[in-house]
């Protein structure tokens, strides 16, 4: 890796599609996920309407649009 990235805005390094070249530019990274505490669930209906039955995994998607 030669650290070209270093020259990439926060915006491109965000938003890997925006940038041209390969994936070896960009530093490794590690990655973290905290334990789930249990909670309140919704009920079999609306889990199955929203996609999760974890009210606080239910988070808004934006498709093809990166959040910087």
């Amino acid at each position: 890796m030669n650290g070209s990235y270093r020259n990439l805005s926060p915006a491109a390094i965000s938003c890997p599609n925006t940038v041209s070249g390969s994936i070896e530019q960009f530093p490794v990274g590690m990655g973290y996920v905290p334990w789930q505490q249990w909670s309140q669930t919704y009920t079999m209906e609306q889990g199955i309407q929203q996609g999760t039955i974890f009210p606080e995994l239910d988070l808004p998607f934006v498709m093809g649009r990166c959040s910087v």
